[in-house]
């Protein structure tokens, strides 16, 4: 068989060109997908019967770089009932992140808060813990705050959710039930403890945790407007802000 170029058949030897008219692999993957901020709250727990709150939703603030022409799930989670028959709220995902719930009021003890969230006061009264902060949306937002615990008797208040989304918990009464308030819907809070009664009334029921939320801050440039779901659209500065408060999807 004929050989020319050294050995090379159609090709130069010069290994110079042998890369020339390529695109290096960093500008082609810039080309076929983009970042976006994305903010993740799980939902809270549910707050004790006569006890403590419960838990505030786990906070996620990430960056992500999404592949033009995917399709990318959004799931929000739900706020865990509150007791009798506690419950931990459930995760909040896109792809493959996830914010989990908040678990819910142990009786005396407030329930733990997701990573980045608020843990619920602790019976007598006790205070829920202090989410996170986020300013994705052009302000700045606290979510996942922890619920506050129920009083006793008609000498202890209810104590105040976390800083932002957190129930109170139910005030004292002397003969009396008084429930916890709800968590916030959509910023991952505790439900507030309900209150106790050790005068011979009966005891007040906790309240559920609210629900969680995505948000996804995406550059003008590059956002499709192809969605599902029906999140809240907003500006701020040069970037989309979408708000998924229930199941959605984005298309990149």
């Amino acid at each position: 068989m004929a050989r020319s170029n050294n050995g090379f058949i159609g090709a130069s030897a010069n290994t110079t060109s042998a890369t020339s008219g390529f695109t290096p692999l960093s500008s082609i993957q810039q080309n076929r997908s983009y970042s976006v901020s994305l903010v993740l709250v799980g939902g809270g727990g549910g707050g004790s019967y006569r006890g403590g709150g419960g838990g505030g939703g786990a906070f996620l603030a990430s960056t992500s770089f999404l592949s033009k022409g995917k399709t990318f799930s959004i799931g929000v989670g739900a706020g865990g009932a509150g007791g009798p028959g506690v419950a931990a709220g459930t995760e909040s995902t896109f792809n493959s992140l996830s914010a989990a719930g908040g678990s819910g009021g142990n009786g005396d003890s407030g329930g733990a808060g997701g990573t980045g969230g608020g843990t619920g006061g602790s019976f007598v009264g006790g205070v829920g813990g202090t989410g996170s902060a986020t300013s994705i949306t052009g302000s700045s937002v606290y979510y996942s705050g922890g619920g506050g615990a129920g009083g006793l008797n008609d000498q202890n208040t209810g104590g105040v959710g976390g800083n932002r989304g957190g129930g109170i918990g139910g005030l004292g009464s002397g003969n009396g039930s008084i429930n916890g308030s709800g968590g916030s819907s959509n910023t991952g809070g505790g439900g507030g403890g309900g209150s106790a009664n050790s005068q011979g009334g009966p005891n007040g029921n906790g309240a559920s945790g609210g629900s969680g939320i995505v948000i996804l801050s995406i550059s003008a440039k590059n956002y499709t407007g192809i969605t599902t779901g029906s999140p809240t659209v907003t500006i701020s500065g040069t970037n989309i802000i979408l708000s998924f408060t229930g199941s959605g999807s984005y298309t990149a």
